[in-house]
């Protein structure tokens, strides 16, 4: 460790201490190469001063005659951050062109090109030799017929032919004087029965049908009616008022089941009260178009589980969703398509359930229901207004 001692200009005593030195300075005519690192115990900058082959240490600057070799205050100063990247130089002139390197490989060969155009026909050769003869062809069709010949001699009288078929009948003669009375005949077989004898007839005394019952709201009677892919002759019941066929009430006694889960396919006829296994006559519903009559023969009946379609209302589409799906006293159902206003009153909301028949903890319920048939009431010829007579 060497230690230098440096006067100031206060007169004190400034004490540094080299903790090391590499002499890292250039002399001119000495070639010395001086490094020097210094750590001062004070604030005191420290320059290295030389005079005729001699270091000395000043606090700040050298005196006369003496050579500053290094200003450690600048030399052991911390370096500032680096600056920004100067600006680039211009480039340099372009060198001269090298020698042609060797040549590279061949490369594969490539796809081949498409065809060109067909050229020109050329010119048509010398004719050929001629080929044997064909074979001989099918006879034509005849000729017209030629000119009738002369007329030849009249030959022998023939024997004479059979009779032939009778002509037609003449024209009616005048009508003949009137003949005697004759006797009387046997009598007929007894009319149908009815209602006092009452019946139904249309505008043009047509009978609709024998009177069974009469009423404010419609008058009931039957007709015999064959229709097409039945079993014959049938009798059906009809209401009727004075403007014509009536629909038969359907509401809460009567109304269509289906056989399917979704209330979909064929329609089944449901009645409240029943129906007979063979009954002698079958009701007909008539549709809201006034002309389809809707029935279904007993002796078609299936024994099956049925399903019944309601609509439902409730002022939310939750809360119908959910009278649907979980009836308390019926079997729960299933909501077919979309929610809709209800038309009856647009402020609720409907939807269409579609509920198996049977009862909250009991089960399903098979019944033998007939599938709904139809027929068109128009095809009767009848025209209203319509009336009982005698």
């Amino acid at each position: 460790m060497l230690r230098v001692g440096i006067a100031t200009p206060g007169g004190n005593s400034m004490k540094l201490e080299l903790r090391h030195l590499v002499v890292a300075a250039s002399l001119v005519g000495l070639g010395l190469l001086m490094d020097l690192c210094v750590m001062a115990t004070d604030a005191q900058a420290v320059v290295v001063c030389q005079k005729k082959g001699k270091i000395k240490l000043r606090p700040d600057a050298c005196v006369a005659k003496e050579d500053t070799v290094i200003d450690l205050t600048e030399a052991l100063a911390t370096p500032g951050p680096e600056g920004p990247q100067g600006p680039a130089g211009p480039a340099g002139v372009a060198g001269a062109a090298g020698a042609t390197g060797p040549a590279g490989q061949q490369g594969a060969e490539g796809l081949a090109g498409s065809a060109g155009a067909t050229g020109p026909a050329g010119q048509q050769g010398a004719q050929g030799l001629a080929g044997p003869a064909g074979a001989t062809g099918p006879a034509g069709q005849q000729g017209a017929q030629g000119l009738a010949g002369p007329a030849g001699a009249a030959g022998a009288t023939g024997p004479a032919g059979q009779q032939g078929a009778q002509g037609p009948q003449g024209p009616a003669g005048p009508a003949g004087a009137a003949g005697p009375k004759g006797d009387t005949g046997d009598p007929g077989p007894p009319g149908p029965g009815g209602g006092g004898g009452l019946r139904v007839v249309d505008a043009t005394g047509k009978e609709v049908g024998a009177v069974l019952d009469a009423g404010e709201f419609a008058t009931k009677v039957i007709r015999q009616v064959t229709l097409p892919n039945g079993p014959g002759p049938e009798w059906f019941l009809f209401f009727v008022d004075g403007g014509g066929f009536k629909a038969r009430y359907s509401g809460y006694y009567d109304y269509f089941l289906y056989a399917q889960p979704n209330c979909g396919g064929n329609r089944y006829e449901y009645d409240y009260y029943g129906a007979a296994a063979n009954p002698l006559a079958i009701d007909v519903s008539i549709g809201e178009d006034g002309v389809t009559g809707l029935f279904g023969r007993p002796s078609e009946a299936k024994l099956q589980q049925y399903y019944r379609k309601l609509l439902i209302s409730d002022p939310s589409p939750a809360g119908a969703f959910l009278q649907c799906t979980t009836d308390v006293f019926s079997l729960p159902g299933s909501v077919i398509g979309d929610d809709f206003p209800c038309e009856f009153n647009p402020s609720l909301v409907c939807v269409n359930c579609c509920q198996p028949r049977g009862r909250q903890f009991v089960g399903p319920r098979p019944e033998s229901l007939s599938p709904v048939r139809e027929m068109d009431v128009s095809d009767f010829g009848l025209a209203p207004p319509f009336k009982i007579e005698r």
